[in-house]
């Protein structure tokens, strides 16, 4: 489910700018809140386009950006600002493939497909998967965008099927976004 995070980022696409002045997006405007839960505000400067830094890594850490996977089970909301429960540990990835493309409705999507690799001795079920993106934001409202890098939370989305990749062995994950347009 999209986040209210990713609500944010794109609430604040009009004030894009290219110099980053208190009167034209350099300061924080709306609240969104980190992985770590801490609530700070998106600005619009350019040097913090959509998002300031991005990475299709399939990532075991909560403080970078990329696709997380998790077990937590509780249904997905758009006020979450983290994984239920990240897997952190005993597992593995590779590079994500890419796939870029529109549905049957002419909805724009990115499919990225990987296979987790389990290197524990007991299965481990995934139930959930996070985007999460790199950006630079104010600490108070109004405030001036920071140079420290923050985390988001863009989609959080539990799996109607959870996979379960077996002790020792692999799994493939295909995790799609999509922005569903309205029809006119």
């Amino acid at each position: 489910m999209i986040t209210k995070n990713f609500k944010a980022r794109i609430a604040t696409l009009l004030q894009m700018t290219s110099s980053g002045n208190s009167s034209s997006g350099g300061k924080g405007l709306l609240s969104v809140k980190d992985v770590g839960g801490t609530t700070r505000y998106m600005c619009c400067y350019s040097n913090n386009s959509f998002p300031q830094s991005i990475s299709v890594s399939v990532i075991f850490s909560a403080n970078t950006n990329g696709i997380q996977i998790g077990t937590g089970n509780t249904a997905a909301t758009e006020d979450d600002y983290k994984l239920e429960t990240q897997i952190t540990n005993g597992m593995s990835a590779s590079s994500p493939a890419l796939t870029c493309d529109v549905d049957s409705s002419g909805n724009p999507y990115i499919e990225y497909l990987f296979t987790l690799t389990n290197t524990t001795s007991s299965d481990i079920t995934v139930r959930e998967i996070g985007y999460v993106q790199q950006f630079r934001l104010a600490d108070t409202q109004g405030g001036s965008f920071s140079s420290t890098s923050r985390y988001l939370l863009l989609d959080r989305t539990v799996l109607d099927t959870p996979v379960t990749v077996p002790a020792n062995d692999s799994a493939a994950i295909k995790y799609r976004l999509k922005t569903v347009l309205a029809s006119s």
